[in-house]
C-alpha cells in the first residue's frame, strides 16, 4: 500500500476524526484525507518497530516500540519529539505490547518480560509475576 514505512502492520490508533495511526516494523504512518503517508519529520521514529500507539487528554502520542516508549508532542503544525522512555526505575521495557491512558492521564504499560508498569507525573508502579501478576507478558485491550 502506497505511503506505509513497511507492508507488515502491528497496530492502528484512530486519533481523530478522518485521521488514523499505522504502526509498522518498520516506522509510524498515518491515514488522512483518504491517503497514507509516512510520518517522517520524526526522526526517532525512523526504522522502528511499532507495537502500539495511545493518546492523552492533551492529544500527545504515546508510541511502544521494540525498545521502550516515544512520546510526541501535539502542536499546531503536527507533533514532535519529546522523549524516549526506555527504562522505569532502572527496570528496561523493551517490547512495549501495550499503552492505555485512564480517566487521571495515567500511562499503563503493557511489556514482553517486565510485567506492568503504571506512569504518572514521572513517577512508576512495577506489577510483576508471581506477586500481583499471573505472567509477565502482558497485552492491553480497550480504553
Amino acid at each position: 500500500m502506497d505511503g506505509l514505512p513497511y507492508k507488515s502492520v502491528n497496530c492502528f490508533y484512530h486519533y481523530k476524526s478522518n485521521f488514523s495511526f499505522i504502526g509498522t516494523t518498520s516506522g509510524l504512518a498515518y491515514y488522512s484525507n483518504e491517503k497514507i503517508s509516512e510520518l517522517s519529520s520524526v526522526e526517532q521514529l525512523k526504522n522502528q518497530t511499532i507495537r502500539c500507539i495511545t493518546s492523552d487528554s492533551k492529544n500527545n502520542l504515546w508510541i511502544g516500540t521494540d525498545n521502550g516508549i516515544i512520546l510526541l508532542n501535539k502542536t499546531e503544525n503536527g507533533f514532535t519529539y519529546k522523549e524516549s522512555i526506555e527504562a522505569i526505575d532502572g527496570q528496561e521495557l523493551g517490547y512495549t505490547y501495550g499503552l492505555a491512558v485512564d480517566k487521571n492521564d495515567a500511562l499503563w504499560i503493557a511489556t514482553s518480560q517486565m510485567g506492568l508498569f503504571h506512569y504518572f507525573n514521572g513517577k512508576a508502579e512495577h506489577y510483576t509475576a508471581p506477586n500481583q501478576l499471573i505472567s509477565n507478558l502482558y497485552h492491553l485491550y480497550g480504553q
